[in-house]
Order: C-alpha cells, then structure tokens, then sequence
C-alpha cells in the first residue's frame, strides 16, 4: 500500500510527453529491486536479469532526456510549483 502510494504521488505532477521517461525510470528502479532479491536470495540468474532491466532502463531513460533536451531531475520534479493554469495576466 505504501509503495503503491509513492507511486501514485510520484507521476501525478508528470507532463505528457515526460511519462515516457518517468516508466523507463519506474522499470529501472524494479530491475534494481530485482538486484536486492537476488542477493537476498543468493540466487545469480535474478541478479543478472535485474542487472540488466536496471541498466538498460537507466540508460534508455538517460537517452530519451539526452533527445529532449532535458535533464532527468527535470523530468522527474515536472510540474511541480507551477499554478493549474490560472487566468494569464494582461
């Protein structure tokens, strides 16, 4: 439930067009945690499989940011401090 939460609150502030990038870096983060239930479980084909889901999916998310001309903290912080789209000033 907790980590469901996180989740939730973790892309609600995400644009459109950055939740490409937020889901690469989801699926990296379950590929880490794939790493740590390996070594929890001195088992080496999850360890190598969450090796690889986790480097593939940081590099791919280092790579869509790289074409976006954008930084990842810039992805990830989104939306957040910017009004709802209040009426513009004249």
């Amino acid at each position: 439930a907790l980590s469901g939460g996180f989740g939730v609150l973790f892309v609600r502030a995400i644009g459109g067009a950055d939740m490409p990038v937020v889901i690469c870096v989801l699926n990296t983060c379950s590929g880490f945690a794939g790493v740590f239930a390996g070594l929890m479980v001195s088992n080496r084909l999850l360890l190598i499989a969450g090796s690889f889901v986790g480097a593939s999916g940081a590099i791919l998310s280092y790579i869509m940011c790289a074409a976006m001309n954008r930084t990842l903290v810039d992805v990830l912080i989104g939306g957040f401090g910017e009004s709802g789209g209040g009426e513009m000033e004249e």
